[in-house]
């Protein structure tokens, strides 16, 4: 075999394993990414798991009164026609009333003397069996200032989760899929092809005419 022919098959093998390692490289580049986001996400919903405790933690006993005092608002709305009772039909008139009353220390005044005995009756009947029963249960579900601070921090949490979240969505649109890297790894080799051999063979081309025409006949 002719020496210019044995460098010619080196220089293509040259070529080609350039243009092999080249392609490698941009699919592990790409896994590299991959892997790189990834990390990140796991970092961010770590961060969200925490934040949720967080949340839970700091609006536990606010939601647990809010709970009792939904309890109460519900029983109240079954066992009394509110269509036409605009003074209290909602959880806020209501509680605001009861809260109200529970600071004066009328509750007791209120039960044996005043509330007619269907509202003392109703009472009873949802597991108060007196006066002083009834205002411990508006005592002990009263929203605090540390139970509204609480919220608000935790309100300030949520917010910070919902950007978390947000992040996440969007680093997991910019991860690529399997068949993204293969795609991306094809065209790259394809690119390269045509630029490592299609141009290199016109620019012999136009290199070897260019000699030809110099060529005196």
């Amino acid at each position: 075999m002719k020496l210019t022919t044995k460098k010619i098959i080196a220089r293509e093998f040259l070529a080609l394993l350039l243009l092999m390692t080249i392609g490698l490289t941009a699919f592990l580049s790409i896994y590299a990414y991959n892997a790189f986001k990834e990390k990140k996400i796991n970092k961010l919903a770590n961060a969200i798991i925490i934040t949720s405790k967080q949340i839970d933690s700091l609006s536990f006993v606010y939601n647990k009164k809010l709970d009792k005092q939904n309890w109460f608002l519900k029983k109240w709305e079954a066992n009394f026609d509110l269509s036409n009772d605009t003074k209290y039909n909602t959880l806020q008139k209501v509680w605001n009333r009861l809260d109200y009353l529970a600071k004066q220390d009328s509750i007791s005044y209120k039960w044996k003397n005043i509330w007619h005995i269907d509202l003392v009756t109703f009472h009873k009947n949802i597991g108060f069996q007196n006066p002083v029963e009834f205002k411990a249960f508006i005592d002990d579900n009263r929203m605090s200032e540390k139970d509204n601070s609480a919220l608000k921090l935790a309100n300030e949490q949520k917010t910070i989760k919902a950007n978390l979240d947000k992040e996440i969505k969007e680093m997991t649109k910019s991860k690529l899929s399997l068949n993204e890297q293969l795609d991306f790894t094809t065209n790259s080799i394809l690119l390269l092809c045509l630029f490592i051999f299609g141009f290199r063979y016109l620019f012999y081309g136009v290199k070897w005419s260019l000699r030809i025409l110099k060529e005196k006949v």
